[in-house]
This record gives C-alpha cells, sequence and structure tokens, in this order.
C-alpha cells in the first residue's frame, strides 16, 4: 500500500490527483476548508507544495493540528519578506548606505575652530564621486 495522503488539485474528490502523495509526518499551513476537505501549502516533509486533501477517513482524523510557535510565526513572516524584496546585489549595497561612515562629533568651539576649510571644488568633485551624479550651481 502506498503511504501518505491523497492529494487532489481542487476541492472535488473527482478533481485529478497529484502524481505524488503528502508525506506521513508532513507539516502544511492550512489555506482553506471546506466540506471536510483542506486547502493547504506544505511548510516541511514531502509531497505536492500545495493542494487538496480529506481531513477525514470513516470517522478517522487523517490530519492533526499543531499548535504555532510565535518563533516560527515570526520566521516565517520573514522569510516572506526576503522572498518578496529579496537581498540587494553586494555592489547595490555600497550605493543603499549599508556602509555609511560616522562623521566626527564636535562638542567645544576650539574643535570647529580647528576644522580646516575645503575648496569647494573639491567638495563638488567628491560628492559626484560618491554620489554617482554631478553638482549643479544654483542659478
Amino acid at each position: 500500500t502506498a503511504g501518505g495522503l491523497v492529494v487532489r488539485s481542487a476541492k472535488n474528490l473527482s478533481s485529478p490527483k497529484e502524481s505524488e502523495r503528502l508525506s506521513t509526518g508532513a507539516r502544511v499551513e492550512a489555506l482553506s476548508v471546506e466540506q471536510g476537505r483542506l486547502q493547504y501549502q506544505l511548510i516541511t516533509g514531502a509531497g505536492p507544495s500545495t493542494g487538496w486533501v480529506s481531513l477525514a477517513l470513516h470517522g478517522k482524523a487523517l490530519l492533526e493540528k499543531v499548535a504555532v510557535s510565535h518563533l516560527e510565526v515570526r520566521r516565517k513572516a520573514i522569510r516572506s519578506y526576503w522572498e518578496r524584496f529579496g537581498l540587494p546585489a553586494e555592489e547595490e549595497r555600497e550605493k543603499l548606505g549599508y556602509n555609511r561612515q560616522c562623521f566626527a562629533w564636535r562638542t567645544s568651539s576650539t574643535d570647529r575652530d580647528a576644522v580646516t576649510s575645503v575648496p569647494e571644488e573639491q567638495v563638488r568633485a567628491d560628492l559626484t564621486r560618491d554620489m554617482g551624479f554631478a553638482c549643479r550651481d544654483e542659478e
């Protein structure tokens, strides 16, 4: 005999069977429950990633509801976020401020007097290099 649960592509018992069964011990997330059938998304274990299964057969429960920890919910939320938005490519991280540098903290007027003046042309050249666009003169 084949182990696991028969998975169908739709909620009707007459809908086509998936080629693979949902393995015994697999963990699923319930997406919808209708007429004694459960639409699921596979979390762990083997079987189709999504589908419909019967909740019971001849009065015997085929699925067992388990509590989900808050940590698991948080992990799923973070995983979903990164799947949706992803991490920027390495070269993009620098442009997005991942490697920011701190500025000197000045606390007294003597510190302000010690600051050396930088020519405006040098400031513009540094901004153009660091920001990737040229500063325009105000009209």
